[in-house]
């Protein structure tokens, strides 16, 4: 167990999982695209998308050169701080998506689709917890961030902000919940087995 699930091995799978999966998030990434284009317009929605693809892509293409990059010596350590990097930089592209959506959504309607959209992508960024602990807390750490932005901004008067405020923190409070009972849950049950 411990020789195949050590924390280099744990990595190797990780980088190879998220370039392996990389088309099948984009399915994601088009239908925000395709409610953009209709809510909005079909520019945002291209820049949204285009933004979103580019920071999965970076993710993505420094991970597909980490094993050989670890085959060849270089240090382990410095790879994960690496692929951290990368991770906040593709997580930093989602929440622009994210922000678009809660954007879109004023006048009279619910923020459900934001939500929708930065719930998938922490559930997508808690998954890889056991695997790569810098890549999953960064993202974590982006996606916890990014209501309380959405928050700060509606209240400093770029929206009418007021009218949601109460739902808004009671959402945020479930988010929450949910993000530290996933983490407990992927890291002590990954442990366990």
């Amino acid at each position: 167990y411990h020789r195949i699930c050590n924390p280099k091995n744990l990595f190797l799978r990780y980088a190879r999982g998220r370039v392996r999966y990389f088309v099948s998030r984009q399915l994601i990434t088009i239908s925000m695209g395709v409610v953009l284009w209709f809510l909005v317009s079909p520019s945002l929605a291209l820049f949204a998308m285009a933004l979103v693809l580019l920071g999965d892509f970076v993710d993505c293409l420094y991970l597909h050169f980490v094993p050989r990059l670890l085959e060849r010596g270089r240090s382990f350590r410095k790879l994960t701080v690496y692929s951290g990097i990368t991770a906040g930089v593709q997580a930093l592209t989602v929440v622009v998506g994210v922000w678009f959506s809660w954007d879109a959504q004023h006048e009279n309607a619910e923020p459900l689709f934001a939500m929708g959209l930065l719930i998938c992508a922490t559930i997508n960024g808690g998954m890889v917890l056991p695997y790569n602990r810098i890549a999953g807390v960064t993202r974590l750490t982006v996606y916890s961030l990014t209501p309380i932005a959405i928050m700060i901004g509606e209240l400093l008067g770029r929206f009418d902000g007021h009218v949601h405020v109460h739902i808004n923190l009671a959402g945020l409070g479930m988010l929450y919940v949910m993000m530290i009972w996933l983490q407990n849950f992927m890291v002590v049950n990954f442990h366990r087995t």
